[in-house]
C-alpha cells in the first residue's frame, strides 16, 4: 500500500494536471478569434482544430490514467 504522503502527492499531481488541462482549454477557447485571424481561416475551422486538440487530450488522459 502507498503511504499517506505518497497518496497525497499523487492526488496533488493529478489535481494539478487536470487543473492545467482546464486552464489550457479555457485560454485556447478565448484565443480562437485571434488564432483564426492570424491563420486566415474561418472561426468555425479554428474551432474544429481546437476541438480535435481537446479530444486528443481527453483520450490520452484515459490511456494514461
Amino acid at each position: 500500500m502507498l503511504s499517506q504522503i505518497r497518496r497525497w502527492s499523487v492526488l496533488s499531481i493529478l489535481g494539478l494536471f487536470f487543473f492545467m488541462v482546464i486552464v489550457d482549454g479555457s485560454i485556447v477557447t478565448i484565443a480562437i478569434p485571434d488564432i483564426a485571424k492570424d491563420l486566415s481561416v474561418p472561426t468555425g475551422e479554428a474551432n474544429l482544430i481546437i476541438s480535435v486538440y481537446l479530444i486528443t487530450i481527453c483520450a490520452t488522459l484515459l490511456l494514461f490514467g
